[in-house]
């Protein structure tokens, strides 16, 4: 009984000393709302100043969308389904379905879309 109450004691004070030690620096913290919209949005990725996610109205079309520290843009901007995107830096490599049944990964590297693959099955991010 001795040891627990040993125990909850050290484990409470780091507790609180975490909680203490980081209340200063959230301080620090800007929220910022990227989204006010009626789409669905969804898995967002941050690197840096940059976060990715996806988002649609309908299943049937999801787009790819960046935030570059300013402003958002429809990265994927196409009438198919867009998924699962991943950043580094300015990369940003997603799932989507240009034509209509396979999953091709597709890479924008801050000025342009290329598609990286063309087989016919399903690809993982």
């Amino acid at each position: 009984m001795k040891c627990n109450r040993i125990f909850s004691t050290i484990l409470a004070l780091v507790v609180f000393g975490f909680l203490a030690a980081n209340s200063a620096h959230a301080t620090d913290w800007t929220i910022t709302q990227l989204t006010n919209n009626s789409y669905t949005n969804s898995s967002p990725q941050i690197h840096g100043s940059h976060v990715v996610w996806y988002g649609g109205v309908t299943l049937a079309e999801r787009e790819i969308f960046l935030y570059d520290g300013n402003s958002t843009t429809n990265i994927s901007n196409n009438s198919y389904w867009d998924k699962s995107p991943q950043i580094y830096g300015s990369n940003v490599v997603w799932a989507g379905h240009p034509s209509g049944t396979d999953e091709e990964i597709l890479l924008y590297d801050g000025e342009s879309i290329t598609q990286l693959d063309n087989k016919i099955g399903r690809a993982h991010v």
